[in-house]
């Protein structure tokens, strides 16, 4: 149990985040299968405790699993940038010089 008010603050915050977490695990449900948003926060539930009983295995296959899910990501990434058809001398013009419209000039240097 929290003792002092940072402690009780910070387990606030962690409430917080997870709640945000599982939220937006129940809507990303939501939103790909077209499932209602109680089922979805109940796949979310069951989804995690899947994940986290790997635990008992030890941490590499919790480990993998995670992997496995960032490499989803990421492949989805790479598949969106391929079909975007993005023009890569453009990108690569501004990733080294980088282009700030007059007023962004003025925020970047002001001190406040």
């Amino acid at each position: 149990m929290p003792r002092t008010p940072l402690q009780r603050r910070i387990e606030i915050v962690a409430m917080a985040t997870d709640l945000a977490e599982f939220l937006g695990a129940a809507f990303g449900f939501n939103l790909l299968f077209h499932i209602p948003l109680l089922l979805a926060g109940i796949l979310t539930g069951m989804t995690t405790f899947a994940i986290l009983a790997l635990q008992r295995y030890g941490f590499r296959p919790l480990e993998a699993v995670i992997a496995a899910l960032v490499g989803v990501i990421v492949l989805c990434y790479v598949i969106e940038t391929i079909l975007d058809r993005l023009d890569w001398g453009q990108i690569g013009l501004y990733a080294v010089t980088p282009l700030f419209p007059r007023i962004a000039q003025r925020d970047l240097a002001s001190s406040k």
